[in-house]
């Protein structure tokens, strides 16, 4: 089976909206509907110097889809004031500047390596670019257990992804 996306808005490779991401990858945390937070890659983490230190500890049995492990120096997040120190293959520590309660949702962004490589139930198959603008992007199960194809359309009005839709070009 083939789930048919539209989406509206123009996205490169490196802005794809959280929603095709998740499919993709996990962050270190994730955020649920609840706006709570659970683990992702990180197995657990601890706030420390008043929420200003926030140290993470990574799944040890963590790949990415191209097969290599995932390590603390893949992490990539680019946080304003916030500065990311590999502490070891596993641990990653945090610190910003002031104590930000809601700091683990902004870890829950999903990681990813160049080429869209992730470690999420899905992995990129193909993608198609207009100039630097993604038009479509397939994803296909990362494992066996799921056989669904996911197919993203990319509009840059919501009146093109109506049309779409009457078309048939999309399901949903």
């Amino acid at each position: 089976p083939v789930d048919r996306i539209g989406i509206i808005g123009e996205f490169t490779p490196s802005t794809i909206p959280n929603s095709v991401l998740t499919n993709i990858s996990v962050g270190l945390t994730q955020s649920l509907d609840d706006d709570s937070v659970m683990p992702g890659l990180a197995t657990n983490w601890e706030a420390t110097q008043s929420g200003k230190l926030y140290v993470f500890h990574l799944r040890r049995d963590a790949t990415w889809h191209d097969g290599t492990d995932v390590t603390a120096n893949d992490v990539n997040y680019n946080i304003k004031n916030v500065l990311f120190t590999v502490l070891d293959k596993y641990t990653l520590l945090a610190k910003i500047p002031s104590a930000y309660s809601p700091f683990p949702i902004l870890v829950s962004r999903p990681i990813v390596k160049s080429g869209l490589i992730g470690m999420g139930t899905y992995k990129v198959d193909s993608i198609r670019l207009k100039g630097d603008a993604i038009q479509f992007l397939k994803l296909i199960a990362a494992n066996k257990t799921n056989n669904t194809v996911k197919e993203y359309r990319f509009y840059k009005t919501e009146a093109a992804a109506i049309l779409a839709f009457k078309l048939g070009e999309i399901d949903q």
